[in-house]
Parts: structure tokens; C-alpha cells; sequence
């Protein structure tokens, strides 16, 4: 199996991140119970934490959850919305625009970042804030800190009904498992762009955006039920250099099965076709199950390519326009 030269990796270390991530949360005034709607606004790596959030919470959730990755927040914010705004670096042009806009709304705000200007806002205006640490790690090193907080606040505002507390051993005792289906699954997917499948938009992404910042590579994601109506059918014309990925076992319900397994056995001899079948007691233990090996796929491919994971560099340099 390949190892991973620095032990202090934090793809590597994902469940100790998870585990430590469960203590980061903070009082919320008894006012911010009077809520109808979610929203998360953040953008990139501090994001996914909120689409991971949506597609874990929508199907039983009475109010809506929805993300915000823009320059501006939808017009239906309101006192009455709790508004998580996440940046790991807390300088974030997008997500400062966005905060400095709900100034004027007065909706239920939380701040989870590791300080910069939006921390030094939020600070100074009494808005409660999570701080959350930083050293060793990029934006996408961060989910964990990014997303339990959340959970942490939701939980304490009534309980969401799920024991969300175990995950981090949960991994690890799967953590040899996962190291073993990554690397077999990036020895398949080196010298192709690969395509990602499966149920949920949020763990798809993950995979695409992990492989783009880590890998430097193309990626693509897609989701069913909805490839079933377009993205099939790219199938019938010529596909050269594609490995798929198939994201099986989490959400799928007897009609997503049968079309899954149909494309998949369709292009087996077209593509360079993969399965990662989820494991886990519930929908969020499965998520995270596939993210870690999502995560340690992309590591997998950098190491393989000789790839330098850490820097994004042309994000640096949009970052500095």
C-alpha cells in the first residue's frame, strides 16, 4: 500500500480532524431559536461544508437549507434567517461582500473562520463567532472544522436527531480500508479525466473540486437522477481518456440502482470504470466515508503525478487581482 511521507498530512489525518472538529462551538443567543430558513454562504473549500449540510438535511428538514456562493445574498434573507457565514481565511472578497450586506438585514448571524477581517468584524459587533485553527492546513484541509461547528450550532438550537459525535472513530477504524480503495482506485484514474457519479451533488462535488486543487487535474461531477436525462446520452457519441467513478450506496433508492448499474455495464469497455460502494450506519456516516476516500484519492494522484498538492497557484493569482 502506498504511505503517505508526512504523517502530518491532513487528508491523511481526516478522522483526527473530524474528532477534534466536535469540540468547536459556541453560545447562541436564545433569539437566534426564531428561525425559518438556513442559508450557508461561504465559497469554495469553506463551501462544501454547506452543500454537504443541504443534501444530508433536505429530505427530513421542515424548513429550507440552501448555499450561497456569490457576490450577493438572495433578496428572501430576513430576520428570520440563520445565516452561517463560512471563511476559513476570513478575508474572503465574496463572503465579506455578502456579510457586509446582511449588516442591513439584521438575520440571525453566525461566523465560523480562523480570524482575518471577517473575524475582526464579527468580533467588534458582538456576532457569535467560532474561531477555528488554521496552521498546516488549506481552505479544503479544513471540512472538518467547517462543518461540525454548524452541526454543533443546529444541534443546539434542537436537536437534528442523529448521534453525529462518533464519525471521527468511525473513520478510523476504517482508515486502512480507505487508504487501500483510494490508491486502487488513483492507480485506475492516472492519465484520464475523470467522471464522478452518484446521489449526492454535495459528495460528487467534493470529489471534483479535491482532485481539481490537489491533483491539479480536470474533473467532472454529475448526479442522478438527473444524468439520466442529459448526460447519458453524451455516451453515445465518442469518449476517449475518461475513467468514472461511481459513488454507490448512499441514497440510492430501487430506480437510481437499476440506471446506475445500466450506464455503468454500458461504458465498461468505453471507459476505465470504477465503484466505491459507501459504508456506515446512517446517510452522514456514508458521506464522510466516501470524502475521505475521495480526499485520499486526490492525494493519491498528486503523489502519483509529482504534483505539488499544497499550492493552488492560479487561485492565488485571482486571488491577488
Amino acid at each position: 500500500m502506498m504511505q503517505v511521507n508526512d504523517m502530518k498530512n491532513p487528508i491523511r489525518n481526516f478522522p483526527e480532524l473530524c474528532k477534534s472538529a466536535m469540540d468547536y462551538r459556541t453560545d447562541l443567543p436564545e433569539s437566534y431559536r426564531n428561525f425559518n430558513k438556513i442559508m450557508i454562504a461561504g465559497m469554495g473549500g469553506s463551501a462544501i461544508s454547506g452543500n454537504v449540510i443541504k443534501d444530508w438535511l433536505k429530505p427530513f428538514s421542515k424548513i429550507p437549507i440552501d448555499v450561497s456562493k456569490d457576490f450577493f445574498l438572495p433578496n428572501w434573507i430576513d430576520d428570520k434567517t440563520l445565516l452561517f457565514f463560512i471563511s476559513f481565511s476570513g478575508n474572503t472578497e465574496e463572503t465579506l461582500k455578502r456579510f457586509e450586506q446582511a449588516l442591513d438585514i439584521e438575520p440571525k448571524i453566525v461566523v465560523i473562520t480562523s480570524g482575518g477581517k471577517i473575524g475582526d468584524y464579527a468580533k467588534k459587533m458582538n456576532i457569535p463567532t467560532i474561531e477555528i485553527p488554521s496552521e498546516g492546513m488549506q481552505p479544503r484541509d479544513a471540512f472538518p472544522f467547517l462543518f461540525f461547528p454548524i452541526v454543533n450550532c443546529l444541534d443546539s438550537l434542537g436537536s437534528i436527531g442523529v448521534d453525529y459525535t462518533k464519525i471521527g472513530e468511525f473513520l478510523e477504524e476504517n482508515k486502512d480500508k480507505c487508504e487501500e480503495i483510494a490508491e486502487h482506485a488513483a492507480e485506475k484514474m492516472v492519465g484520464t479525466m475523470p467522471f464522478i457519479y452518484g446521489t449526492s451533488e454535495a459528495v460528487c462535488m467534493r470529489y471534483k473540486t479535491q482532485i481539481n486543487e490537489n491533483a491539479k487535474m480536470h474533473a467532472k461531477s454529475e448526479t442522478y437522477p438527473e444524468i439520466n436525462h442529459n448526460e447519458v446520452v453524451g455516451w453515445q457519441g465518442k469518449s476517449v481518456g475518461i475513467s468514472v467513478l461511481f459513488l454507490r450506496g448512499i441514497g440510492e433508492n430501487e430506480s437510481t440502482t437499476k440506471t446506475m448499474n445500466f450506464l455503468r455495464d454500458l461504458i465498461n469497455k468505453r471507459a476505465r470504470v470504477l465503484e466505491i460502494n459507501a459504508k456506515g450506519d446512517n446517510w452522514l456516516e456514508r458521506a464522510f466515508y466516501l470524502i475521505y476516500i475521495g480526499d485520499l484519492i486526490s492525494l493519491f494522484l498528486a503523489e502519483k503525478q509529482g504534483v505539488e498538492r499544497e499550492r493552488a497557484e492560479y487561485i492565488e493569482k485571482i486571488k491577488s487581482l
